[in-house]
Order: structure tokens, then sequence, then C-alpha cells
């Protein structure tokens, strides 16, 4: 259960592996101020690679993420028809794309909507006058790999599941389009559910998978920096989220300290997920940030950011074996030590990178996958303000 308590709470979950015995939630939730009291962890001594002096190393790159790119030609295809047996045939799905910031550019996404006998959707369409909440959510990439819709199923299964839009939404992708292109995008996609009339532009959420909850969550912050700075010097009224929940698998949170520099684990070590080998973490940070101080930057590492910009609604799940958990830990205490009101990170024990995309019913990791989406979908139930239990 994921408690709204003014606590800190842990609990403890069988895991259905008898190597991975328990399951670790951790959650802290006490009212914010607005002065930020909590340091940004120190930067790395060796910050990442630096290619943005070395043209022979971003050609190389270049040339990689072509190869890659023809072979994931065909994933988004295939996520998309398979989608169709994970959630009801009454799902709503649109293909559709909606303007940049760019002139003469537009940004692709998928709309899933529910069945309209979904009586949650009807129920929300009612209480909001015609206009439902909007989930945006950003596919997982190494923010290289141009990937968009191999999350359908879980946005069809979101969509009915809360009876509220979800928007697949499409980022540019490195090295062609570096930091902070990306974040631009999600940023646009934003305000387009904003400017649209069907949708609630005071219920909006972000989400991702690894570099898509990167970027949502530097969104989420990006977005509330903004809306601050445009306020009048006069207003006595409390600065509001513009996004009111983020929910995050496997996020990168602190681009500052390379993960390849973490010793890979031995199969015996983990039950389920991708071991991403040192190579391919080198290039999928490199193609994003081509510059030194992208690394530092707190739109880059979201661990940076002032933690009065977070939504008052936070959740991270992270596989203990993931060479990205160290950071979504650090972030995760970083924000309880702020006195957050909802932040919760669900440690996920023997599981690595991307272990719910691979899992399958019955295998090790999916009581994991059940734990980490109820945990996101309860973050945008709170975000809505719905009861969760």
């Amino acid at each position: 259960m994921l408690s709204a308590n003014s606590s800190t709470t842990t609990f403890a979950v069988d895991s259905p592996s008898s190597a991975s015995p328990k399951t670790l939630i951790t959650s802290k939730q006490e009212m914010p101020q607005v002065v930020s009291r909590v340091p940004p962890p120190p930067l790395s001594k060796n910050p990442g690679p630096i290619i943005a002096t070395s043209r022979w190393r971003l050609f190389k790159y270049h040339i990689l993420a072509a190869i890659l790119r023809s072979f994931c030609a065909v994933a988004p295809v295939y996520a998309y028809h398979k989608a169709k047996y994970g959630f009801p045939e009454s799902t709503r799905v649109q293909k559709t794309s909606f303007p940049s910031r760019d002139k003469n550019r537009n940004i692709k996404a998928y709309i899933f909507r529910p069945s309209k006998n979904n009586a949650l959707y009807q129920a929300r369409l009612k209480a909001g006058n015609g206009k439902i909440p909007v989930h945006i959510n950003m596919h997982g990439s190494g923010f290289v790999l141009p990937v968009l819709g191999t999350d359908c199923d879980f946005c069809g299964r979101l969509a009915e599941e809360l009876g509220i839009v979800v928007i697949d939404s499409d980022y540019r992708k490195g090295p062609v389009y570096p930091f902070p292109a990306a974040l631009q995008d999600v940023e646009d996609a934003v305000r387009y559910a904003q400017a649209e009339p069907e949708f609630d532009a005071t219920k909006i959420s972000l989400g991702g998978f690894s570099a898509g909850g990167n970027v949502a969550l530097s969104a989420s912050c990006t977005l509330n920096h903004a809306a601050r700075a445009a306020r009048p010097p006069s207003s006595d009224e409390p600065a509001k989220s513009v996004i009111t929940a983020v929910a995050t698998l496997y996020p990168a949170c602190d681009l500052t300290v390379p993960p390849w520099m973490r010793q890979p684990l031995p199969h015996s070590e983990y039950d389920c997920g991708i071991m991403l080998p040192r190579w391919a973490m080198r290039f999928f940070h490199g193609s994003y940030c081509q510059k030194r101080e992208h690394y530092a930057d707190w739109r880059a590492s979201p661990i940076r950011a002032d933690e009065s910009l977070f939504p008052p609604h936070v959740f991270i799940a992270c596989g203990t074996a993931d060479k990205l958990y160290e950071g979504a830990d650090k972030l995760n205490e970083r924000l309880q030590s702020a006195g957050h009101p909802d932040v919760t990170l669900l440690s996920l024990q023997r599981m690595n990178h991307g272990w719910d995309k691979v899992t399958s019913l019955g295998k090790p990791g999916w009581e994991e996958r059940i734990q980490a989406y109820k945990g996101f979908y309860d973050t945008i139930r709170r975000g809505l303000g719905d009861k969760t239990t």
C-alpha cells in the first residue's frame, strides 16, 4: 500500500524468486518549503565523455546511431499490433502529430482514449465539465533510438485503468539532436495538451521509462521554473505546479556520475532485465550530452534541480541491479530530506534495467512489474485527487 501520511514508511513484499526475498518501498511525505535547503550532490571528478572537442568520436556516434536505428525500425510497428491484445479493442487509439516550437516541425504521438463505456472516464468527463485529465508518456530510447510505440500496451492499459487520456509522445534523439532537444519536445507536448479544449489543463501528469523518465522528471521541473518566472512579482498566491504528478521507471537521474564506471553484475546476481554494456552507456549519454557542462545542468540531471520545482507527487521504480539505481536512490533521499510531500522510491531487488519489458506471466520480474505499475498508477491517481489504497 502506498500511504499518504506524513511519515516515512517501508514495506516488504515477498518476491516470486527464491533468490530475491524482498522488494522495498520507501516513502516520506510532509509539506515542502519554498526555499531550497538540500544542496545537490557534488559533481563527479569524471563527468563523462567530452565529445564536443572530439569530432571523430561524434562522427562514430552518428554512424552507430544510424546502424541501431535501422534495426529498431520494426519495433514500434510490432509493439503497436501486439498492444491490441493487451487492452480492450474498444480503447480508441489515434496516431497524430502536433506543432513544436520550431517552424514547420511536428511531433509524432499516439493518443489513447478509454472506451466510451468506461464508467470512470465518463465520471471524469462529468466532473471536469467535458474536459478530461491527460497523462503524457515518454518511451525509453537511450536518448538515441526512435522507438515511439513500444509503450502502446502500457499506455492503453493506463488509459482504461485510470479513465484518462494518455498521449504517447515522441521526442528528438541524439546525436543528431543533443540536449536540450528532447526536453524541449516534452515541454511542447505539455503545452499542446494545455491548449487542447478536450483536455483539462490543470490535470496533466508526466511519466516515462529510462531516458524517457529522465526527460519527464526534467520537464516537470523546467515547466514549473518557467511558470514561476512568469508570475508577477507582486503575486502573493503560492506557486501551483504545472504538472500534477510524475511517475517513472528506471530513469537516468544523475548524468554527472558515469554509470558505465560501475562494474557490471554477473547474470547470477540478477533475475530479470538487461545489463547494458559500458560502450552502450557511454554512447547513449554522450549522444545526448555533447558538452561537459551539459552533464551538470539541472535540466539534464534532475537530481541537481531545486527540490521545490518537482511536482507534488513523484514516483520512481528501479531495480537494485540497475546501473541507474544509485542516481534514483540519491534523488529520492534528497527529496525526502527536503520534506517533499509525496515521493516514493520502489526498490526492486535483483531487477536490472528494463525488467518489465522482458518478463512474462509466471517468470521472474512479473510480480515486480505488477507492483511497479500499481505504484505508477496510484501516483497519477493522487495527482488527480483520487484516494489510493
